[in-house]
This record gives structure tokens, sequence and C-alpha cells, in this order.
């Protein structure tokens, strides 16, 4: 009577196919057993979990969507006296993640880097002037919300 089971490409133990993940995978999403095993899994997922390992994912993104080193984030940031380039808050919200990267998204051309705040604001009119605008006249008709 054979063993039917799977063996962790982590681990390298064979185990029955319950000590598994099932994920939707390939061209047709088929649902398969995942390669490695629930123990495997969790020590890896845990990895990614790091500060250490956050850290590196952030390096590697800015220099991929930015060209971008650690280092000339950080000039930048100095430049702006580590504040938001639009709301000047020198802190980015209660979780104190980094500042985003604004840019042109027809150019690419970095302009500078942005609380989350503003970066959502400056998101929504869609970085048009005359959005931004309509917003201000329409700021500036109502005056104080108390007054309607």
């Amino acid at each position: 009577m054979a063993f039917s089971g799977k063996k962790c490409t982590s681990c390298k133990v064979r185990l029955p196919l319950s000590q598994f993940g099932k994920a939707r995978m390939g061209r047709k999403r088929e649902l398969i057993y995942r390669s490695q095993c629930f123990k495997c899994r969790c020590k890896i997922e845990h990895c990614k979990r790091t500060d250490e390992f956050r850290e590196n994912e952030w390096v590697a993104n800015i220099k991929h969507k930015y060209n971008l080193t650690k280092i000339d984030y950080h000039k930048i940031l100095l430049k702006q006296k580590n504040r938001c380039a639009i709301c000047k808050t020198d802190t980015n919200g209660a979780l104190k993640r980094r500042f985003v990267v604004d840019h042109c998204h027809k150019t690419g051309r970095i302009r500078g880097w942005l609380c989350n705040r503003c970066n959502a604001a400056l998101s929504a009119v869609g970085d048009n002037l005359e959005n931004i605008s309509k917003y201000v006249k329409y700021l500036r008709k109502i005056g104080d919300a108390r007054d309607v």
C-alpha cells in the first residue's frame, strides 16, 4: 500500500495532503495543492513581515519604479525639511509610513514627497489644474459651512 501524500519542496518531508494548502494556479486557475506544507509556508510568510524584508522591498520598489536609491529619496526629503511638499506636515499619518513619491503620470518626472493625505487628494483631482480650480472656487463660494 503506497502512502498518498506530497513531498514539501522546502523541508523535503512527505506529508499527507491535509498538511498542504490549496491555491488557484496556472492558466486555467485550477485549484491545486501548494508545493510547501503549512509549517514551511508559515515560516516563509513570517519572514516577509520582518522590518528588514519590508525595507529591502521598499528600496527595490523605488529603484524599479522611479530609478531612485534610498540615498536619493532621503536627499530630496532633506531638501523638503522632512515635510510633505504640500501641507508641510512632518508626520505621515498614524502609521508613520514613508512619504509618497509624487510624480507626473505623463512624463514620469518626480515632483516631490507627499503625505498619504495630500497624495490621495491630488489623486482625486487627477493632476488636473482645472479640477483643482473648481474645488477652490467651490470652497470660496460656500465660505463657512455654518452659513448654509
